[in-house]
């Protein structure tokens, strides 16, 4: 078991686009981004890292943020997470067959 304290790197990078709403002021749309990383805070949604196309590095996007197209519906942060955090300690794992 692989054990990140607090923050944490996904094991692959993955493609995505950023609702604008999320990541600039007064920002619509969408625009591409590289999922990096996931933090933890206890009592709230997990915060996604991600790498911006103008290479902006943003922190702790809630995960209704992220999209894998644009033109994807819009969803919730309850769709997105069905719970809190429960701690700052969380484990990843990456199942080669899935």
């Amino acid at each position: 078991m692989t054990i990140f304290s607090a923050a944490g790197s996904l094991p692959h990078h993955v493609y995505c686009v950023v609702d604008r709403a999320f990541s600039r002021i007064d920002g619509t749309g969408f625009e591409p981004a590289i999922w990096f990383g996931l933090r933890a805070y206890p009592g709230r949604a997990w915060g996604c890292h991600v790498m911006l196309e103008c290479g902006a590095v943003v922190r702790d996007l809630p995960m209704h943020a992220l999209a894998t197209r644009e033109d994807a519906a819009p969803w919730t942060l309850q769709q997105a997470q069905r719970w809190d955090c429960y701690g700052l300690q969380f484990s990843l794992h990456a199942y080669a067959y899935l």
